[in-house]
């Protein structure tokens, strides 16, 4: 029974220590993105608005946290941490500029957490904003 034990536990803590690890060589733990749409700021704001709720990370669903005519805050759980998107709308004679940047609150590296956010998020609004 004992060695068992041990064997869960040295199998629960390899991941662990990789993470630890690969996070210790990609000392980033953000990422940012930009992306531009011919439409209004109203109507971006609203679909980025309707869309995080239906967004998930492992199950989890994201979380609006504020929002105001050109800046959105956006939790996103991971497993055990959570991370922080921020969005800000910049209207423009063609459109609107958005600008996505994600955070993780704690550890040197993300493993390109950040990164998948910002491309899930604009996947989303790309179906929903660049469609004809």
């Amino acid at each position: 029974m004992k060695k068992k034990v041990l064997w869960i536990l040295a199998i629960l803590a390899a991941p662990l220590a990789a993470l630890f690890v690969l996070g210790a060589r990609n000392p980033g733990n953000s990422a940012s993105a930009e992306r531009h749409y011919s439409r209004n700021v109203d109507e971006t704001r609203n679909a980025i608005i309707a869309r995080v709720p239906q967004l998930r990370t492992y199950g989890r669903s994201w979380k609006l946290i504020e929002s105001s005519s050109r800046f959105v805050k956006v939790e996103v759980p991971v497993l055990f941490f959570t991370d922080d998107l921020t969005i800000i709308l910049q209207e423009d004679d063609a459109g609107v500029l958005l600008r996505v940047a994600s955070k993780s609150r704690v550890g040197k590296g993300d493993l390109g957490e950040n990164q998948r956010h910002i491309r899930q998020l604009l996947a989303a609004l790309d179906k929903r904003l660049l469609r004809g």
